[in-house]
C-alpha cells in the first residue's frame, strides 16, 4: 500500500474530534512578511521590557544607607530625679533632729547597691528630696560595701569622681555635718568634701561652704571622722560634694558616709544630738 504522506506532500492532517481539516502552506513571499512582522513585535517587546527591568533593577539595587554610628545619651537632670524618687530610701529613726534639713545623703540609702558599683545618683533622704546627680560614668563614685563600722560609703578618686546638688539655698545660717575618711594619703592639693558659693572664692572667704578634709593639704591619709560647719551667713549656691565648685579641680581622694544640711543654725543641744547619732552609727 502507497504511504499516505507521499500521497499528499503539500497536505497537513489536524484530527479534531474526528473532523479531518485540510489546512494549505502560505506561499513564500506572505511567511517572509509574517516572519519580518513577528521579528518587530519580538524585539521591540524586549526593548520595552529591558527598559523596565533596567529602572525597576536600578530602584532593588540601591543599597540602604548605613545607619548612623550610635551615641551615649546622657541622661537628664529630670529623668535622673524621677529615677531616684522611685528608689526606696530607708528612714533612720535615730536622726531626732529634722527641722529644715534640706539634704541628707548616706551611702547606707543605697540598698540594692553591690560592692563596687558606680553610682550615678545617690538619692536624697530629706523631705526636700535634692539628689545628689553625676550621668557621666567615668566621674560616679564607687560604692564600697562593709567599710566603715560595718557601713557602706562612697569612694572619690582623686581624680574627677563628684555630684552636683544645684543651689540648696543663697545666703543663709546653715549647719552642715560630714562624715569621712582616707584610708590613703594621696591626691590633689586642698581636695573638697564638698563646696558651695555664688563667685569664685577661696575656701577661707566668709560665706563659703567650702571644708578642706584636713588642716592642712589634704593629701594625707585620716581616719574616721566627723566634720562640723555651722555659720549665721553661708552661700550654698552651685553646692558640689568631692570637688571644688569654681571650677574642676580639687576633687576628693577618700570616702564619705554620710553628709546632712541644715538650713539654720542648730542649737547647741540639737548639734549633740546629730552628732550623737553620726558617732554611734559609725563609731566614731
Amino acid at each position: 500500500m502507497q504511504n499516505t504522506s507521499e500521497q499528499q506532500p503539500n497536505e497537513t492532517r489536524v484530527q479534531d474530534v474526528g473532523t479531518t481539516i485540510n489546512l494549505q502552506p502560505a506561499n513564500n513571499k506572505g511567511n517572509f512578511l509574517i516572519f519580518l512582522l513577528a521579528g518587530f513585535i519580538v524585539m521591540t517587546s524586549i526593548v520595552f521590557t529591558g527598559l523596565y527591568i533596567d529602572d525597576v533593577t536600578a530602584v532593588i539595587l540601591d543599597k540602604p544607607k548605613a545607619p548612623s554610628p550610635s551615641t551615649q545619651i546622657t541622661p537628664s537632670k529630670a529623668a535622673l530625679d524621677s529615677l531616684a524618687a522611685a528608689m526606696a530610701v530607708p528612714d533612720d529613726k535615730a536622726l531626732e533632729v529634722r527641722d529644715q534639713l534640706v539634704v541628707w545623703l548616706k551611702a547606707d540609702a543605697l540598698t540594692k547597691a553591690k560592692n563596687n558599683d558606680s553610682i550615678q545618683i545617690l538619692p536624697d533622704a530629706s523631705a526636700r528630696h535634692l539628689n545628689a546627680l553625676q550621668p557621666a560614668a567615668a566621674s560616679q563614685p564607687l560604692y564600697i560595701a562593709n567599710a566603715l563600722n560595718g557601713k557602706p560609703v562612697l569612694r572619690f578618686d582623686g581624680v574627677d569622681d563628684h555630684y552636683f546638688l544645684g543651689s540648696i539655698s543663697d545666703t543663709t545660717p546653715a549647719s552642715i555635718f560630714v562624715v569621712w575618711q582616707k584610708l590613703k594619703a594621696g591626691g590633689n592639693q586642698y581636695q573638697r568634701l564638698y563646696s558651695s558659693s555664688g563667685s569664685n572664692i577661696d575656701y577661707q572667704s566668709k560665706g563659703a561652704a567650702f571644708i578642706p578634709p584636713t588642716e592642712n593639704t589634704g593629701v594625707g591619709a585620716a581616719p574616721a571622722r566627723m566634720d562640723v560647719l555651722i555659720d549665721t551667713v553661708m552661700d550654698l549656691r552651685n553646692f558640689y560634694i568631692g570637688r571644688l565648685n569654681a571650677s574642676p579641680e580639687q576633687f576628693y581622694f577618700g570616702d564619705l558616709a554620710e553628709i546632712l544640711v541644715y538650713t539654720r543654725v542648730l542649737s547647741p543641744k540639737e548639734q549633740q544630738s546629730v552628732a550623737a547619732y553620726l558617732k554611734n552609727k559609725y563609731g566614731l
